[in-house]
This record gives C-alpha cells, sequence and structure tokens, in this order.
C-alpha cells in the first residue's frame, strides 16, 4: 500500500510541474503584452502630401507671425511639450503639430493628450530639426495654437515676458492695446485650416 501511494504522488508530481511551467509561461506572456498608452500611437500620420501642404501652411502663415508679430506670436503660438501639455488639459488649444520620430517617442503623451481632450492634431512623419527650422529653433517637437477665446489679455503678456524692464518700456504702448481684428481672424483662418488636415485617430485602440 505505501508503494502504491509513492507511485501516485510521483504521478501526481510528474502532472502538476508541467501545469506550474504553463502558468509561468501564461504570466510571462501578459506581461510582454503590456504597452504604456503614450507609446502606442493614438493617431496615424498624415500621407506625404498632406504633411507637405500642411508644412507649407505653417511656414508661410505661423512661422512668420512669430518674427512679424512677435507680441501677438506669444501669445497664441505655443512651442515645446511643456507648454503644450500644460495646455492642453485647459482647453486652450485649437490644433496641433506634431513631429512623429524615433526622437519625440518620449513624447507620445501628447497625441494621448489630444485624445482625451479632442484636440485636433496633425501628426507628421517629421523630424524635429525640420519642423525647429522653419521657427528658426535647432529642435521642435511640437507646436500648438490657442483657440482666439483663451488669449490672454495684451498687458497679461507684458507681465509675462521675459525680457528686460527697458524693453518691457518699449512695448508697452503695443502691449497695453488690444490684439487687432486681423491678427485674430488670421489666426481662426489657420487654425481652422489646420484642424480640417488633423490625423484620424488609431481605431486599433480604445482609451
Amino acid at each position: 500500500m505505501v508503494k502504491a501511494t509513492s507511485a501516485g504522488g510521483a504521478v501526481a508530481q510528474q502532472f502538476a510541474k508541467p501545469k506550474a511551467k504553463a502558468a509561468d509561461k501564461s504570466k510571462k506572456k501578459a506581461e510582454t503584452c503590456i504597452r504604456r498608452p503614450w507609446t502606442i500611437s493614438q493617431f496615424e500620420e498624415l500621407s506625404k502630401e498632406e504633411r507637405d501642404i500642411v508644412l507649407d501652411r505653417v511656414a508661410k502663415e505661423v512661422a512668420t507671425l512669430v518674427t512679424a508679430e512677435p507680441t501677438f506670436a506669444r501669445a497664441c503660438v505655443l512651442r515645446g511639450v511643456n507648454k503644450v501639455a500644460r495646455a492642453i488639459p485647459r482647453r486652450e488649444v485649437g490644433v496641433v503639430v506634431f513631429a512623429a520620430n524615433p526622437n519625440t517617442q518620449p513624447f507620445g503623451h501628447i497625441p494621448m493628450l489630444c485624445r482625451l481632450y479632442k484636440t485636433p492634431i496633425c501628426v507628421l512623419h517629421l523630424s524635429s530639426k525640420a519642423l525647429g527650422a522653419l521657427f528658426g529653433l535647432k529642435s521642435l517637437a511640437v507646436v500648438a495654437l490657442r483657440k482666439p477665446s483663451h488669449l490672454p489679455e495684451p498687458q497679461d503678456q507684458a507681465k509675462g515676458d521675459n525680457s528686460t524692464a527697458d524693453a518691457k518700456a518699449d512695448e508697452q504702448d503695443e502691449l497695453t492695446q488690444e490684439f487687432s481684428p486681423r491678427l485674430i481672424e488670421q489666426l481662426q483662418s489657420i487654425t481652422k485650416f489646420l484642424a480640417s488636415k488633423a490625423s484620424r485617430k488609431n481605431n486599433n485602440i480604445a482609451l
């Protein structure tokens, strides 16, 4: 009887081991399937043709605005990951242009925020250097346009300006004036156009 029990125990152990191994394998497989949300493509990239159209309009109507109307541009053109990431949850952004490339993968939370807050975004297969070159910068991952309804008052721009006190005094007359209807209309026009070119959502994922 003892031998039978020993044999039965040995048989049971033989069947128990494969189950444990199978459980370990399934656990490892589940772990490898976990992906961070911001590493998943939230939107489809625009085609090369659409990308070139967007870049052309950004260069002609946004980048030139920065040099021609610096005071207005500081209020409506948001450049850089931190500024854009703060503005999207506040629902201040009308449209986003994002340079998608291996170097900007750490900034994948920007498209994710756009999806969460239903903000139009143009995802371009483009290097950060190419986007930055439009604005005279070495590198730029993302640029956004603030909604006209969320523009800060010109006086607020004077308080938040990082220029010297003398420069502030020189610009005081300009800063205390309201932004011209022409500039507001220009901002609305380019925002509407870029939003019409916005990337489609990646429907293979769900948030």
